[in-house]
């Protein structure tokens, strides 16, 4: 990814479906609402929340889809970032089933998560976490391992 954006959006997913995005083929990131038009086409950090959905890691582990980590191995802070391409209404993806699916493409995990505090909806990336995120995407990003959820054990 060549993009010398000079500013950044970002958006806060709940732990475990940030890993899902970047580990297990998620491409379609269900909302409520359609994503701003001045993000469209633009790369958008991806933060990893707080909290942690242990229904929806049930849910990923049940379908099939991915073996998402424990709450205690999954980081929280900027963890990667994607590019929306558009809002679907409609798709027959197993990871649509919200009213707007952004379709994301382009995405790419950080080697190393920067730490910081997430907000609602799309929210500015500033100061020294942004210069963070700038020099992250300058890294060489590391080869993705993706997990077979039929070959795993669900422990929390």
């Amino acid at each position: 990814m060549t993009d010398q954006q000079l500013e950044f959006r970002a958006l806060t997913l709940r732990r475990p479906w940030d890993q899902a995005v970047l580990y297990a083929g998620k491409r379609i990131e269900n909302r409520n609402w359609r994503p701003w038009k001045s993000v469209l086409g633009k790369l958008v950090a991806l933060h990893a929340g707080q909290n942690y959905d242990a229904h929806g890691a049930k849910w990923m582990l049940e379908q099939g889809l991915y073996r998402p980590p424990k709450s205690s191995a999954s980081p929280t802070g900027i963890v990667g970032v994607v590019r929306i391409v558009t809002a679907l209404e409609h798709s027959d993806d197993p990871w649509f089933f919200g009213k707007y699916g952004w379709l994301l493409q382009d995405v790419r995990a950080l080697n190393t998560p920067i730490p910081c505090v997430g907000a609602q909806r799309l929210w500015n990336v500033q100061g020294p976490v942004l210069e963070a995120l700038k020099q992250a995407l300058l890294e060489k990003p590391r080869p993705r391992v993706e997990v077979d959820p039929r070959q795993a054990t669900f422990d929390w």
